[in-house]
């Protein structure tokens, strides 16, 4: 009748029974090789209708994770599907957006992690450089590990007083030229003193047997100074403690006569004390020079009476 066929156009004129679209794609059916979606949102390639009803599908299954290797999708059999989608039903956007919102807070996380433990490394190479930077034979460690060293160091002696020689000369082998055996540089070492410093030692051969001077690095002259004056008040602080048994002077007297005026500040008991040792030894030069020309007079008077 009118009303059926009016029923069945009015049927036809919205989506088909086994056919769900959004709004904008009411008036499109799907072709072969469109992506459509089940009602719970999983992906597939259309192939056409099925003659009893449906559609034959090819579902397409998910491959990569999309962070290590890319998303990408590949067809695994075919399929019917009494109903086919468009568009994802939102259950599939829903799921979907809870994915990628793990995904972003796993993310987060392990950016989290990564921040905490480059924080860490960090704090750990200050702690480790400024333990480093209380010794101060280690200020340069960097340099010279990269095959730089400082322009100048001051060459402690053991028994002479200290200079300030540009680097390269007191690192240069001076016997390379006798023997082939010999090598261009001096070996040079890093010794933990009694003291609890570290030290640097240069030694003429390459195997450290023979003996070794302290070489302390700096940058400028001034550096130089610094340090050989720091080193001069230790000197002075041991020489005071050893009361009147100062039969060896040390490096409190031998430095303060030796060095260049103005390289040290001579306190003034160790000014007097050494005053004091040159009027003696004056006086017993004098002494000794008056008994060798008594001696000699002596002599000569015994040769004018033979």
């Amino acid at each position: 009748s009118a009303s059926a066929t009016r029923r069945r156009s009015g049927a036809k004129s919205s989506a088909p029974a086994d056919l769900h679209h959004h709004e904008d794609h009411m008036s499109r059916t799907p072709k072969a090789g469109d992506t459509v979606y089940s009602v719970n949102g999983q992906m597939a390639m259309y192939v056409s209708t099925a003659n009893g009803g449906g559609h034959i599908v090819q579902p397409l299954i998910e491959d990569g994770d999309g962070v290590s290797e890319p998303e990408s999708h590949y067809a695994d059999g075919v399929d019917i599907w009494p109903t086919v989608y468009l568009e994802p039903p939102k259950p599939k956007l829903d799921a979907e957006i809870a994915r990628q919102q793990e995904k972003l807070t796993a993310l987060r996380v392990e950016v989290s992690e990564l921040e905490r433990q480059k924080r860490e490394a960090a704090q750990g190479q200050r702690e480790v450089k400024e333990r480093l930077a209380q010794h101060t034979a280690l200020r340069y460690i960097d340099e010279m590990v990269a095959g730089r060293v400082p322009p100048l160091c001051v060459r402690f002696h053991a028994y002479r007083a200290p200079e300030i020689i540009p680097t390269a000369d007191a690192l240069k082998n001076p016997d390379r030229d006798r023997s082939y055996r010999e090598p261009a540089f001096k070996l040079l070492t890093l010794f933990g003193s009694s003291a609890g410093d570290l030290q640097w030692h240069v030694n003429h051969y390459s195997d450290g047997s023979g003996q070794w001077t302290e070489l302390h690095f700096v940058a400028t002259q001034d550096e130089g100074l610094a340090e050989i004056r720091r080193r001069y008040a230790l000197a002075v602080d041991e020489w005071r403690a050893r009361g009147e048994d100062r039969k060896h002077y040390g490096d409190a007297i031998g430095w303060a006569v030796a060095l260049p005026n103005g390289w040290i500040e001579v306190p003034e008991d160790v000014a007097a004390y050494i005053d004091a040792k040159k009027r003696e030894a004056a006086r017993q030069a004098h002494e000794k020079a008056r008994q060798a020309l008594a001696d000699a007079e002596q002599a000569l008077r015994a040769v004018e009476a033979a």
